[in-house]
């Protein structure tokens, strides 16, 4: 494991890739110019790829790369609310503000240039970006049967990306707690339309128990039900819509279906 020291300066250098170096108090602020080629390089041979902070360490299997970019007028004068009080709104005012619109498009285009780089230089050395799941979930019940006839087709983006399920769950108002939503209907939907490359678990739940929401969110709220535990065997094939708006998918050890006309589940052993 990288000591706490690289974890830190890790930690640092992916905040600098989207949020601007504060200068000395004389200096105007400053911020990557991705417009600048040779930024791509760095950011590919010594950042992403390098032994020091990269996949050449065998410290780092991947990067989450939680970054983004507007050219959307800022909503708040530069260099913005500190993180957690409102970052985000600053979409669009970097250099102080000193960016026309033009200057804004090309890095905006620019810097997905460079994130697309980013993401095939972490593929190419067998590592992990969370940011390249496709996400899915249970679809509503008056898209259900159109979802699943496009899912059940052998080049659809569930066959053929790696996908992130997201289970149903709802907050208390308060955020003391949650429960699951639908997760047998979550669950059958899963095994039905999964591709060989596809996880079923929880999505971005918060920052952190125990502080988050005036300290009201408990560290307890990942559920974990019974039948996640259970064997359905392996999909001997792709799913198939029998009766219209009804679709069923083999495993070896169990039918699973999904009737989107009323809205229902079933799960079959074998």
């Amino acid at each position: 494991m990288a000591n706490t020291y690289e974890l830190l300066l890790l930690l640092l250098l992916l905040l600098l890739l989207r949020r601007s170096l504060t200068s000395p108090p004389s200096s105007p602020p400053q911020l990557f110019n991705h417009r600048n080629q040779s930024l791509q390089k760095w950011l590919t041979d010594q950042y992403i790829g390098g032994k020091q902070y990269g996949l050449g360490n065998k410290n780092v299997d991947g990067f989450y790369l939680d970054d983004s970019w507007s050219s959307r007028p800022s909503e708040e004068a530069f260099p913005c609310s500190p993180r957690g009080t409102g970052a985000g709104n600053c979409a669009g005012n970097e250099d102080g503000g000193n960016m026309t619109t033009q200057d804004r498009h090309e890095m905006l285009g620019n810097w997905s240039l460079n994130m697309k780089a980013c993401q095939a230089k972490i593929v190419q050395l067998d590592g992990f970006n969370w940011q390249l799941f496709q996400r899915a979930s249970t679809p509503a019940k008056g898209k259900c049967a159109s979802f699943f006839r496009s899912a059940c087709k052998a080049d659809s983006k569930m066959q053929t990306t790696a996908i992130q399920w997201g289970i149903g769950y709802q907050f208390k108002k308060d955020f003391s707690g949650g429960s699951l939503t639908h997760f047998p209907m979550d669950l059958a939907s899963f095994l039905v339309a999964r591709g060989p490359y596809s996880w079923l678990g929880y999505g971005w739940m918060g920052c952190g128990c125990g502080w988050e929401h005036e300290g009201k969110m408990p560290c307890d709220i990942y559920q974990r039900p019974d039948a996640i535990d259970k064997d359905y065997g392996k999909p001997t094939g792709l799913c198939k819509e029998g009766k219209a708006g009804v679709f069923t998918r083999e495993w070896t050890k169990s039918t699973i279906t999904v009737d989107c006309n009323d809205y229902s589940q079933k799960i079959v052993f074998k």
